[in-house]
């Protein structure tokens, strides 16, 4: 009877391995005293997880780079206060190589409801991260462009309130930025051209954007066909 425990025991903790294995997230145990019990890479990905295989009986936090050390302890110190599971990104440099992940903390306990450590899953989202970055790169080159563009740029959201005027149209309006955002785009719409431009911008929501003459009012009551 106790060898047939032993054996499906043994069978179990076997499966949980290849389950947690055949995961994209590093697994890592910590006992009570953070340090690393056991962890779990994921199989078939690049070398630099190796790295990995030599911080069992390590503190977790000295893993990490320095300037990450104090995230990671306030993370599992908000965990063992209040129980609720905590989530970190934070970058690893390997070789010539930076790799970013997005940790998350979450207490263990044991069969008896007793605090048994702390686990730590660990996800690599470097391409993400790496997204983010061109796409922040790309918008600000597009801002950069619109900001020193000739022509009156606006952004209005569909309630007419602007999102973005550049610094074109800040100058003929006489329009501070802090001042265009809480106007409305009827606002700088000559009246006799309202109901013209509401059906303009109504045609606009079906996708073809359209070409059309206005008149704007500068601050100062002047009038700029557009």
């Amino acid at each position: 009877s106790s060898l047939l425990l032993l054996s499906d025991l043994k069978e179990s903790e076997r499966k949980l391995c290849l389950t947690l294995t055949s995961m994209d997230d590093l697994v890592f145990v910590l006992d009570k005293t953070g340090i690393v019990c056991d962890f779990f890479l994921p199989r078939g990905k690049p070398g630099y997880y190796e790295t990995y295989k030599s911080i069992k009986g390590k503190l977790f936090k000295e893993t990490l780079p320095i300037n990450m050390r104090i995230s990671i302890e306030t993370a599992i110190k908000t965990v063992l206060h209040s129980g609720e599971v905590q989530q970190v990104d934070y970058a690893m440099k390997f070789d010539r190589e930076t790799r970013w992940f997005s940790a998350k903390i979450s207490e263990r306990r044991d069969a008896s409801s007793n605090f048994a450590g702390i686990t730590v899953v660990a996800r690599d989202i470097t391409q993400r991260k790496r997204a983010e970055e061109a796409l922040k790169v790309s918008e600000e080159r597009y801002r950069d462009l619109f900001e020193n563009a000739n022509d009156l740029v606006q952004c209005v959201k569909p309630d007419g309130t602007f999102l973005y005027v550049n610094r074109t149209w800040r100058e003929k309006l006489g329009y501070s930025l802090k001042e265009a955002v809480q106007l409305s785009f009827f606002n700088i719409i000559h009246t006799d051209k309202q109901e013209f431009v509401k059906e303009m911008l109504q045609y606009n929501n079906t996708g073809r954007p359209p070409k059309f003459e206005t008149i704007f009012i500068t601050k100062g009551g002047n009038e700029i066909i557009v």
